[in-house]
């Protein structure tokens, strides 16, 4: 005895194709949700380093008040905290700079004051001193020893040294 038994195939097909017909909508579902995140992520990314990149260019210009305004908390976010510190750490030396070369400049111009008032206040014992012994050899003419005249001459010449000393002064103090 033989038993065949009748069944159709013709519903687990169907149901295999369906689940084929799924499958593929899942998966190309799931593809389109990749590129949409990715292309977000992407694009978020991009703008912060566009950012970045925008607020280097205008420093690089010559627009140093500028600041990256950035703010997230991934890479970028940390390089633009970074970058606005350094920058503010750049203006702060720049104006301890200038306070500086305001200082150097007002000691500069008391300097050139004093070395001027010095320099004239040391002329007038100086041209003394040298027509004391301008007299000295006039008086003493031809009676005036070797020795002393030898040493007025002496005296003279440390005299006009010391003036060249003084008139280089007060042309530095102008």
């Amino acid at each position: 005895a033989v038993l065949i038994i009748g069944y159709s195939l013709r519903s687990i097909d169907t149901s295999i194709e369906h689940l084929r017909e799924t499958t593929l909508y899942f998966c190309m579902a799931i593809f389109l949700l990749g590129l949409v995140i990715s292309f977000l992520l992407t694009s978020v990314i991009s703008r912060n380093i566009t950012v970045v990149d925008e607020a280097v260019q205008l420093i690089a210009s010559g627009k140093e008040e500028i600041r990256v305004s950035v703010s997230s908390n991934d890479e970028i976010g940390k390089l633009a905290r970074a970058f606005n510190n350094m920058l503010d750490k750049i203006e702060l030396s720049r104006k301890e700079l200038v306070a500086y070369s305001l200082r150097l400049k007002k000691h500069n111009d008391e300097l050139n004051q004093f070395s001027y008032v010095v320099s004239h206040d040391l002329k007038a014992p100086l041209r003394a001193i040298f027509k004391l012994s301008e007299w000295i050899e006039e008086d003493m003419g031809d009676a005036l020893p070797p020795t002393p005249k030898k040493n007025l001459q002496t005296l003279k010449g440390r005299i006009s040294r010391m003036e060249a000393l003084i008139n280089g002064l007060l042309e530095y103090s102008k």
